[in-house]
């Protein structure tokens, strides 16, 4: 029967072959041929099942019946139950020990009461991340592995996290004083004074035991006697923490008189309230801004090259952008009218900080370094305008991750520790470290050097290209010039003049309004030209706020925002647009 058929369908197919109807509707023929072909096998499948192949004379045939000879299981509750947050898993069998990191779970509700001789835990312990992808068979060994310590305590500063409702007196101590942590010279493996963030938002509060670690800026605030509470509360107000000089005219008395000599105006300050309201009105429970959820990680062809869905989880990044936003206008988590809203976002940057320090969050690929560099820039200068000693080892920590990842050949940073570089992921990372240096870390002088010889690598005079050996570009001379003012600032050295003008004269041919917008090069030319006091920078201000208070949406829900509609917007989405934005209206007084 099967072979009459196959042979009925390439006599078919040489007909059809032949005929004319056959090239001209060529996808019907194909459909119809197609669908008689599966009939074939669909009889072939059918026909093979039916068939009772006999047993050859002299053979035996033998029937194997698989039996279950797994013991009893045990009556305990597993610990991956339908009302844990990890997903749930099949039991292990009863005799065999469950997995190290099982042990971890923590806050699981008890649904079947333990045998009487089985103690329960007494302490909680966090669970890894790995502990729910357990393989379906797993060799267990013949004694349960015992929990090891942390081989890393906590460094001493972090004790103040356990009692926040201790109202704590700002350090009167100049930030010079800071004794610095040991600067990381090498590529290795970093040591983690600080505990592991994510614990402190796990592990939950028990009053029956000893009390773990609150999360370090958002928990309630333990009740106090009266008197020491007005006593720090007065002690607050008459000593606030010294702030940088750099950052000293966000916080100044006399802003709007500053603001008004370098190019700022009434219309600018109500532009950066009205996006400060929109970014607060848009922050997530958990202090963070879902990058997806505004639009970022659209995959689009830009200047050539299609990096994907890039920007969908680059949570700390964005997050880190939207803080930064709020920390240039002045709001940090100790003060302003926003400090909630710091707070909780950067409660939320110190629950994603791995172990080794990286800020990277569950980004991917192309964003991982990015979402590092720009995260580690807003905790850092959140620690350094507030001298807060609860942030200090999560910045040590940030800083110690970023100067391993720096290339200890060419200087400069990429996608992964130890690239080559480019000059995008280049300029965050500076501003990171020395933002750090602002609070009193101290930067190798080995690592300063490598960024010098990276921005010589990358420049052709005053212009820069995206890496050594590319041509110059105007989002690259932009940034390269903010990093060799801000170096040249933090060397006590003055700017080379005539980079600076051939980079000012170069960017003068691409002026904000000119194609579509570029937040991205908008924020770097205007940090630099405004710094280097370029005689290009009334030109530049003039035509940024043109574009900017022209398009910042004043109507409904996106009221306040700027639409992400940029050339690296479809990735970063409208958090990024508006952050971006909002950052280049606070240039007269950010630094």
């Amino acid at each position: 029967m099967l072979g009459l058929a196959s042979l009925l369908l390439v006599v078919a197919v040489l007909i059809a072959a032949r005929l004319r109807w056959t090239q001209s509707r060529p996808i019907t023929a194909c459909v119809i041929l197609s669908v008689f072909a599966h009939i074939l096998l669909v009889c072939s499948a059918h026909l093979t099942r039916i068939f009772d192949v006999p047993v050859p004379p002299g053979d035996v045939a033998i029937s194997i019946q698989f039996e279950d000879s797994s013991p009893v299981p045990s009556q305990t509750q597993s610990s991956f139950d339908s009302d844990s947050p990890i997903p749930s898993q099949s039991p292990l069998p009863a005799e065999k020990s469950p997995p190290a990191d099982a042990a971890n779970v923590v806050n699981e509700p008890e649904v079947a009461k333990a045998p009487a001789e089985i103690k329960p835990e007494s302490q909680s312990y966090v669970i890894s991340p790995e502990a729910h992808d357990l393989p379906d068979t797993v060799e267990q060994p013949k004694e349960p592995p015992a929990m090891e310590p942390n081989p890393d305590p906590p460094a001493p500063e972090p004790e103040s996290l356990v009692d926040l409702a201790q109202p704590t007196v700002p350090d009167e101590t100049p930030l010079k004083t800071l004794t610095p942590s040991p600067p990381v010279a090498t590529v290795s493996p970093l040591p983690s004074p600080a505990p592991t963030p994510s614990a402190l938002k796990r592990i939950p509060e028990t009053p029956s035991v000893t009390p773990t670690l609150p999360n370090p800026l958002r928990d309630p605030p333990v009740a106090q006697p009266e008197s020491a509470w007005r006593t720090a509360k007065r002690a607050k107000q008459t000593t606030a923490p010294k702030v940088p000089a750099r950052y000293s005219n966000r916080v100044a008395e006399n802003r709007a008189a500053v603001a008004r000599h370098r190019g700022g105006n009434p219309n600018t300050d109500a532009a950066v309230r009205h996006a400060l309201r929109w970014l607060a009105e848009n922050q997530r429970e958990d202090g963070r801004w879902d990058a997806a959820r505004h639009g970022a990680g659209q995959g689009r062809l830009v200047e050539g090259h299609f990096r994907g869905p890039a920007g969908i989880k680059a949570d700390t990044g964005i997050s880190g952008l939207a803080l930064l936003a709020f920390l240039g206008d002045g709001h940090t988590h100790k003060s302003g009218r926003h400090k909630k809203i710091v707070a909780k976002g950067l409660e939320y940057l110190l629950g994603e900080q791995a172990t080794d320090g990286n800020l990277c969050g569950p980004s991917t690929n192309f964003a991982r370094m990015y979402c590092h560099g720009i995260a580690s820039m807003a905790l850092n200068e959140a620690y350094a305008m507030t001298s807060d000693q609860r942030l200090l080892p999560y910045v040590q920590n940030a800083v110690n991750y970023s100067l391993s990842a720096q290339s200890p050949v060419t200087g400069g940073w990429r996608y992964h520790p130890g690239d080559d570089g480019d000059t995008s992921q280049f300029g965050w990372q500076v501003m990171a470290l020395l933002a750090a240096e602002q609070g009193g870390i101290a930067i190798p002088d080995h690592s300063k050097s490598g960024m010098q010889r990276f921005l010589r690598s990358v420049s052709m005079g005053g212009l820069a290209g995206y890496r050594a050996g590319y041509s110059a570009s105007r989002p690259m001379t932009a940034e390269a010039l903010a990093c060799r003012v801000f170096l040249s600032e933090a060397a006590h050295r003055n700017v080379n003049e005539q980079q600076t003008r051939e980079a000012a004269n170069y960017l003068r041919d691409e002026l904000p309004g000119f194609g579509q917008p570029n937040y991205y090069y908008w924020y770097y030319a205007t940090l630099a030209l405004a710094q280097a006091d370029s005689e290009l920078w009334p030109i530049w201000n003039n035509a940024l706020q043109m574009q900017l208070l022209r398009t910042q949406s004043a109507t409904g829900a996106k009221s306040g925002s700027w639409e992400p509609n940029s050339v690296w917007g479809g990735h970063g989405g409208r958090v990024y647009s508006t952050a971006l934005a909002t950052m280049c209206l606070e240039v007269y007084y950010r630094y």
